[in-house]
């Protein structure tokens, strides 16, 4: 797949870690309308400035993440287009 790389856009949201915090569990709390909202979690890795090349390790505490829009997510990222048809 394509990543969905960093793009500075008006409706991103900023996270900063605290202790005990994954990717799987912020992809299910900023995308929770979505069904099965966890498996974004690749979604938040690659948005990065600096993406995330080992989701297992644990975000550091203190660090800011930054969300895309659930919009972008649906609108954008997950469109016939770039997943190729395909998922």
């Amino acid at each position: 797949r394509e990543p969905f790389r960093y793009r500075p856009l008006p409706d991103n949201r900023v996270h900063q870690v605290v202790e005990g915090d994954t990717l799987f569990d912020l992809a299910g709390r900023y995308f929770a309308p979505l069904q099965r909202a966890c498996g974004y979690w690749w979604v938040i890795a690659d948005f990065q400035p600096d993406p995330i090349v080992d989701p297992t390790l644990s975000p550091v505490t203190g660090s800011l993440l930054i969300i895309p829009a659930t919009r972008i997510l649906t609108d954008v990222i997950l469109t016939e287009g770039r997943r190729g048809g395909a998922q």
